[in-house]
C-alpha cells in the first residue's frame, strides 16, 4: 500500500527543515564567532537596526557611511581621548603626515580644555598669507564644532589633499572669523636645534613622523660639533604621530 503524504504535511515538514537547518547554521557561527547569547542578541539589535534604518529612512542612505558612522560611534564610546576610528580617507590623510609631507594650512595646534590653539604658524602659505596667527582658537573646521570632535579627527580634517579647501572658524579677541584656506603642500620639518647660553643644546621635537630620528641625529650632531655640554629635549604641545 502506497501512503500519499498530504501537500499541507510536506510543506510543514519542509519548513520546519529549514528553520532546524538555519538554527544550525546561526548557532555553528555564533560558535565560530566566540559569541555568548548575550552577544549573539547585540549582533542580532545592531543589524536590525541598520536593516531599519535602509528600508525605512525617508532618503536613501549610504551603506558605507551608515558602517562607518557605527565604527566610530562604537570606538567614542569608550570614553579615550587617544582612540579613534579612521575612515579610508581619514587614514590616508594620516599616513601622508607621518611621512613628513602632507596637504595641510602650515599651522601647529595644540589640544588642551577640550580647546584647539594654534601654537605656531609655518612661514608662507596658506596659513602665514591668510593671516592665522599663534594664539588663535579653532572653534570649528568646515562649520563642524571641533567640541564634537576628537583631537586627532580634527588635525585630521584640517589636513587634506594639496589644493582642496578648508574653512576654519578662528576666534580671536572674542571675535569670531571664518577663514577659507587652499591646502597646499607642507613639508614639515619636526626635530630643529639651537645652542642656548652656557654650551646647553636645545632640540624641539614637533612631532613624530618617518623622518625625526633623522632630523633628530642631525640636530644632535650640529650641536656636538658646536661643544654641547647639556641637552634639552623639548616635546611640549607634541601630538604624537608615527
Amino acid at each position: 500500500m502506497i501512503r500519499v503524504v498530504s501537500r499541507k504535511k510536506y510543506i510543514i515538514s519542509l519548513i520546519l527543515a529549514v528553520v532546524i537547518t538555519l538554527g544550525t547554521c546561526l548557532g555553528g557561527l555564533v560558535l565560530l564567532l566566540g559569541l555568548n547569547p548575550v552577544k549573539a542578541v547585540s549582533w542580532v539589535k545592531f543589524l536590525t537596526a541598520l536593516r531599519f534604518i535602509e528600508t525605512q529612512y525617508v532618503n536613501e542612505v549610504d551603506e558605507t557611511k551608515l558602517l562607518n558612522g557605527a565604527l566610530s560611534g562604537m570606538v567614542q564610546s569608550l570614553g579615550d581621548p587617544h582612540s579613534i576610528y579612521l575612515d579610508k580617507t581619514m587614514y590616508k590623510s594620516l599616513m601622508q603626515h607621518t611621512e613628513g609631507t602632507f596637504g595641510g594650512v602650515g599651522i601647529v595646534m595644540g589640544f588642551k580644555d577640550n580647546k584647539v590653539m594654534i601654537i605656531s604658524v609655518m612661514d608662507g602659505p596658506p596659513g602665514k598669507e591668510a593671516g592665522l596667527q599663534a594664539g588663535d582658537e579653532i572653534i570649528a573646521v568646515d562649520q563642524k564644532p571641533v567640541v564634537e570632535m576628537q583631537p586627532e579627527e580634527v588635525a585630521l580634517k584640517v589636513r587634506g589633499e594639496a589644493g582642496t579647501n578648508v574653512v576654519l572658524t578662528i576666534k580671536r579677541n572674542e571675535e569670531s572669523k571664518d577663514y577659507i584656506l587652499t591646502r597646499g603642500i607642507i613639508q614639515a620639518k619636526t626635530a630643529a636645534g639651537e645652542m642656548l647660553p652656557e654650551q646647553i643644546g636645545y632640540i624641539r621635537i614637533a612631532s613624530f613622523s618617518e623622518n625625526t630620528g633623522k632630523e633628530f641625529k642631525e640636530a644632535y650632531a650640529q650641536l656636538e660639533e658646536q661643544g654641547m655640554k647639556g641637552l634639552i629635549i623639548d616635546l611640549r604641545e607634541n601630538p604624537g604621530g608615527l
